[in-house]
C-alpha cells in the first residue's frame, strides 16, 4: 500500500480497508489488485480496478485451466481434486482427499501434498494444518461456471460421484467391525 500514488493516510487507509474487506482473506486476492494498481494513479481509476477485479480473476482462471488442460496424463486427477475441494461440506485433509481419490479414480499419490500443489496450485492451497482449501471465493465461482471449460463443475454430478465414493468407503472392508 505504501507504494500507491496516494497523498492522503485516510484514503489510503480506507482503500486498505476495501481491500482486505474483498479479499476474503485470500492473499492471491490481494496479490492481483495489487499488480493491476501498478501505474494506476487517479483516484477513480484505483476504485475501477477494485470493481473490475473480479473479470480479471477470470482470466487469471480460465489461463490457470488452459494450463492445466495441457496435462494430458494427469489432467483427470486435477479435475478429481478440483471437485472434491470445491464441494467438500468443510476442508478435507490432504490424508482424507488422497482417501477419496484413491477410492474415486484409484489414484495413488506417493506426495499427495507435492501433487495437490503442483496440479491445482492455482486454485487451491494446503494450509500448516494440512487441510486443502479453494484458494478464493471466485475460484469456486469460476469452477462452476461455463467459464472452467472442460474444469467445469457441475454440482449435481459431482456431489453424486462424491457421494457414491464415501457410500463406497463405508462400505469397505477396513471400516467392517472387526470379527468376534
Amino acid at each position: 500500500m505504501e507504494n500507491l500514488p496516494i497523498d492522503n493516510e485516510d484514503e489510503k487507509d480506507e482503500l486498505t480497508e476495501e481491500i482486505l474487506a474483498k479479499s476474503d482473506a485470500s492473499f492471491l486476492w490481494v496479490k492481483l489488485v495489487m499488480d493491476e494498481l501498478e501505474g494506476v494513479y487517479g483516484y477513480e481509476s484505483i476504485l475501477q480496478v477494485l470493481q473490475g477485479i473480479p473479470e480479471g480473476m477470470v482470466s487469471y482462471y480460465e489461463r490457470t485451466v488452459s494450463d492445466m488442460a495441457e496435462n494430458k496424463r494427469e489432467k483427470h486427477i486435477a479435475k478429481a481434486i478440483l471437485q472434491w475441494v470445491a464441494l467438500a461440506a468443510r476442508p478435507l485433509s490432504i490424508f482424507e482427499l488422497s482417501k477419496a481419490l484413491e477410492s474415486e479414480i484409484n489414484v495413488r499419490l506417493p506426495s499427495a501434498k507435492t501433487a495437490i500443489e503442483g496440479l491445482c496450485g492455482q486454485l487451491v492451497s494446503v494450509n500448516q494444518t494440512n487441510l486443502v482449501q479453494i484458494v478464493h471465493s471466485t475460484a469456486r465461482e469460476f469452477l462452476l461456471s461455463d467459464d472452467a471449460g472442460e474444469f467445469t463443475i457441475t454440482k449435481s454430478k459431482a456431489h453424486e460421484r462424491i457421494a457414491l465414493t464415501c457410500l463406497r468407503l463405508l462400505t469397505s472392508p477396513e471400516m467392517q467391525p472387526p470379527v468376534g
